[in-house]
C-alpha cells in the first residue's frame, strides 16, 4: 500500500509526503496534522492499495564501492598535492 499525503486549502493541494506502510503513516500523522493546521491547511491523503514496495537491491557490490571510494580519495589527494607544487 502507498499513502500520498497532501496539505489542502481552498485554492488547491500539494503533496508533502509519501509512505510505503500504513503503520509509518499513522505514526507521522499527528505531526503532519499539527504542521498543516499551523500553516492553515488540512491533511488529506490518497491510498493506493494495489501498490507494493519492492525490495531494495544494491546495484554495486559493497567491496567494489569501498574500492571506488578509496580510488576517488587517492585521486583527490593527488590533485591536491600536485596543485600545490
Amino acid at each position: 500500500m502507498k499513502v500520498a499525503v497532501y496539505f489542502e486549502s481552498p485554492t488547491g493541494a500539494h503533496m508533502v509526503a509519501q509512505f510505503d506502510e500504513e503503520e509509518t503513516y499513522m505514526a507521522c500523522l499527528p505531526a503532519l496534522e499539527a504542521l498543516a493546521t499551523s500553516k492553515g491547511y488540512i491533511v488529506t491523503e490518497s491510498v493506493d492499495h494495489a501498490w507494493t514496495a519492492e525490495k531494495f537491491e544494491p546495484t554495486v557490490d559493497y567491496e567494489d564501492a569501498k574500492q571506488i571510494e578509496i580510488d576517488n580519495l587517492r585521486a583527490e589527494l593527488k590533485y591536491f598535492y600536485e596543485g600545490r607544487t
